[in-house]
């Protein structure tokens, strides 16, 4: 997964978390019962799951009736490459492929929907 193969039209949300993890869980339900707001303020959403077994991302995912696009990063690959370091973290790629904010948290949907809007 590579910044440059995110220059679209759009924003694009790449949420870092882990299924072992309360605060990533807690983030990426908020974020998967605000899918629809999202899609509606035009940015793409990509979500990197950190857990070293795949399979407790995906009955995690499967439980929780989570519909985000994930990408499984057991191995650290993509994790590392970002230079990420706690999950969740939560970064806001722009039109060009360039990240425009990192949170080291779920910041709420009130303040990315803004910092989307402010992208536009």
């Amino acid at each position: 997964m590579k910044l440059s193969s995110f220059e679209t039209k759009k924003p694009v949300l790449v949420v870092f978390w882990a299924a072992w993890c309360p605060d990533s869980t807690r983030a990426i339900k908020e974020i998967n019962k605000d899918y629809q707001a999202y899609k509606d303020a035009g940015v793409e959403i990509y979500t990197v799951a950190t857990d070293p077994q795949v399979n407790t991302v995906t009955s995690y995912e499967k439980i929780q009736k989570i519909v985000l696009p994930t990408v499984n990063d057991a191995d650290k690959k993509v994790q590392n490459s970002y230079g990420i370091t706690i999950v969740p973290t939560v970064c806001l790629v722009d039109k060009a492929g360039k990240v425009a904010q990192f949170h080291k948290d779920y910041p709420g949907k009130d303040k990315l929907l803004a910092e989307i809007t402010a992208l536009k």
